[in-house]
């Protein structure tokens, strides 16, 4: 049986040489490479004068705190997960009338302080926002 098994191999071994000698000859090698297109980076998006990437940078800072986007309205959303991760939650937030960021979702009863009120804390610490 062993002698079988090994003649098998060899066969196989033969014929994988021949065949990618034959894709060789023809031009088709796993080395071959295609020419990808460049693609223009999307420009930088702001909300009040400060670059998303670097609010996204801060959101990740902060306990369960995932990125940030714009919504169609100009909000200011910041993206984090539940104290036990299995929620996501998309939380509105402007800038107050002194230009200050501030959270306009609600918290849970009995709740005074949320991940989103500190993502507000700390914006407001490192960045000043246009109004």
């Amino acid at each position: 049986m062993v002698k079988v098994q090994n003649i098998v191999l060899a066969v196989a071994s033969i014929g994988g040489a021949i065949l990618t000698a034959a894709l060789i000859r023809n031009g088709v090698s796993s080395k071959t490479v295609k020419a990808v297109p460049k693609v223009a980076p999307e420009p930088e998006k702001y909300f009040k004068g400060v670059p998303l990437s670097k609010l996204t940078e801060l959101a990740k800072q902060i306990y369960h705190g995932i990125y940030c986007s714009i919504d169609e309205w100009g909000f200011l959303i910041f993206h984090h997960k539940s104290n036990r991760g299995h929620q996501t939650f998309h939380t509105q937030m402007a800038l107050d009338e002194a230009g200050k960021l501030i959270n306009l979702g609600g918290h849970y009863p009995g709740q005074s302080w949320s991940g989103a009120d500190e993502f507000a804390k700390k914006a407001n610490e490192v960045f000043k926002f246009k109004q």
